[in-house]
């Protein structure tokens, strides 16, 4: 896999926050106008009942998105707000560095405290990075089954059809004595509209209640790129050369 072929198609931070936000036009305004004395400007905004969402393409991708409900199944079900903060998903959609970004979702929720300042906790959260690394074999696949893995491709002739495209799934538990209290899931696969080309996903999540002073999106963006670079890259690079 060749590292410094990296393209990034998708930075994303969320957090379930209470008491649930209430949406109404005027709350929405006032929240979108304060973004834009941050510089932070949005093209399209769409508004519903319990939801809103605030869009651009440029100068880079941005997507706020809003949306109210409750959570938990037992008999008293906690109102709670989903707060989403991502850039768009697709490879000619301009995408900001991982800092830039991290500074953007710091801005919007700093924002989002000032609006709705009824905000107590947060209930969990979840961040995301997700990439694309030529391989340095002809079809990804190959490069993840024959190199990385380290299996001969007549393993895979019982199917009696070759190949499209495949890879793996990683999910690791929470690592409490070493700090991270969060689940992280990893994905490595073939990128079926370039099968040249390697789709790396990284998640983290927790679901641990805190107060809404522990609410950092900064912190866990640079979590997420810290495992895509630190762990990730290294694991995928073990296979061959670079």
């Amino acid at each position: 896999m060749i590292e410094h072929s990296r393209q990034t198609i998708q930075f994303n931070v969320g957090f379930l926050v209470g008491p649930a936000l209430e949406l109404d036009e005027q709350r929405f305004a006032a929240f979108r106008s304060r973004l834009e004395e941050e510089d932070i400007r949005f093209e399209h905004a769409e508004q519903g009942d319990s939801t809103a969402v605030l869009t651009r393409l440029s100068p880079s991708s941005l997507q706020v998105q809003l949306a109210s409900g409750q959570a938990g199944g037992g008999p008293e079900p906690v109102p709670v707000t989903q707060v989403v903060v991502a850039t768009a998903i697709g490879q000619d959609v301009p995408v900001a560095s991982v800092a830039d970004f991290a500074d953007a979702a710091h801005e919007v929720t700093d924002v989002l405290r000032d609006v709705w300042p009824e905000i107590e906790f947060v209930l969990g959260w979840n961040a995301g990075v997700r990439a694309l690394f030529a391989a340095s074999t002809e079809h990804s696949f190959q490069y993840l089954w024959e190199q990385r893995l380290r299996q001969p491709t007549e393993e895979l002739s019982v199917f009696g059809r070759p190949v499209l495209g495949g890879g793996l799934r990683l999910v690791f538990p929470p690592v409490q004595e070493e700090g991270e209290q969060h689940q992280a899931e990893v994905r490595v696969e073939s990128f079926l509209e370039d099968v040249r080309r390697i789709y790396v996903e990284v998640n983290l999540a927790s679901g641990s209640p805190e107060p809404v002073s522990a609410m950092n999106p900064t912190a866990l963006v640079q979590a997420t790129e810290e495992f895509l670079v630190g762990r990730v890259l290294p694991f995928l690079g073990g296979g061959g050369q670079e």
